[in-house]
């Protein structure tokens, strides 16, 4: 199967082709379906043109790197095992950001389920099942991208480290998290691997100093002497939806102005969001300090 796995692509672009042709189209549902891929990064898209460029960076339709004026967080994810595990993964992703320290403190909880049930050796080699969906049931291999603002100092990250035996280049993985500078520029990179083998799970986590600049002075209409934290958290192209959840640390002499999305408060006084990352994901928290006694 695997000599002909493309030889599908010509057979259905001419089908596409022919009921495009016939006009037995419901042109509405096609335009939503055709925003639905492109705001869930299910498809891509790229134009020599400059402004057909700019257009579709504003919508977030090019795959790029968006800016925000406060907090940032994407996770990129490669599967470089030469399997199709990836299928085969549960995700829930958590962010915790304290701002009740100075400079604030943020951790990333990345946590992974290997759903296959079939057991296998964690060897790494590029080879064909006799089956397509056999591909699925190996060991993944994952290479982890955290995108966060510049300025941030990573504090701690879980260690994962891989023997040699399961390493294709025969050396082994120490398993401690790396940092970088992104080469697309205005983010710094943690990054780590890890290995999953099947009917496991593993998690994955960083804690790391925000810039003080996430916290910024409200902007005009609220109120004077409110604050504003700001986070944008990307989701990567490809993945289907999954869980993830934000939880917020307010100072405790803090009062909220206003909060987006709507967001609940467990018994500890922490602002939770729980939602579902399947396109892009925004939220703003509006508050304002009151004085202490005794201040």
């Amino acid at each position: 199967w695997w000599a002909a796995r493309k030889s599908f692509m010509e057979p259905l672009a001419a089908a596409v082709l022919a009921r495009i042709k016939s006009n037995a189209i419901d042109w509405m549902a096609l335009a939503r379906a055709g925003r639905q891929l492109l705001e869930q990064k299910h498809v891509l898209l790229y134009f020599d043109d400059p402004t057909a460029r700019a257009f579709l960076a504003e919508r977030g339709w090019d795959g790029g790197l968006h800016t925000s004026s406060g907090d940032y967080l994407m996770v990129v994810e490669a599967n470089v095992g030469f399997n199709k595990a990836s299928a085969k993964l549960l995700r829930r992703y958590t962010y915790d950001v304290d701002l009740t320290q100075s400079p604030p403190r943020a951790t990333v909880t990345l946590s992974y389920t290997h759903t296959s049930q079939v057991e296998i050796a964690c060897k790494s080699e590029a080879r064909y099942d006799p089956e397509y969906k056999q591909m699925m049931d190996r060991c993944y291999w994952g290479y982890l991208r955290l995108y966060v603002p510049e300025g941030a100092q990573l504090l701690h990250a879980s260690r994962h480290p891989i023997p040699a035996d399961s390493v294709a280049n025969g050396k082994p993985w120490d398993g401690q998290a790396r940092v970088s500078i992104a080469p697309e520029g205005g983010y710094t990179v943690f990054e780590q691997a890890v290995l999953l083998p099947t009917a496991s799970q593993v998690t994955v986590q960083f804690t790391y100093t925000l810039p003080t600049g996430v916290v910024a002075p409200a902007s005009p209409g609220m109120p004077e002497d409110a604050l504003v934290y700001r986070l944008l958290w990307q989701k990567q192209a490809g993945l289907m939806a999954f869980p993830a959840r934000v939880m917020l640390h307010l100072p405790r002499n803090a009062v909220l102005c206003s909060s987006q999305p709507r967001s609940t408060l467990d018994a500890n006084g922490v602002l939770l969001y729980d939602v579902t990352l399947g396109v892009d994901r925004s939220f703003r928290v509006c508050y304002r300090l009151l004085e202490e006694a005794g201040q």
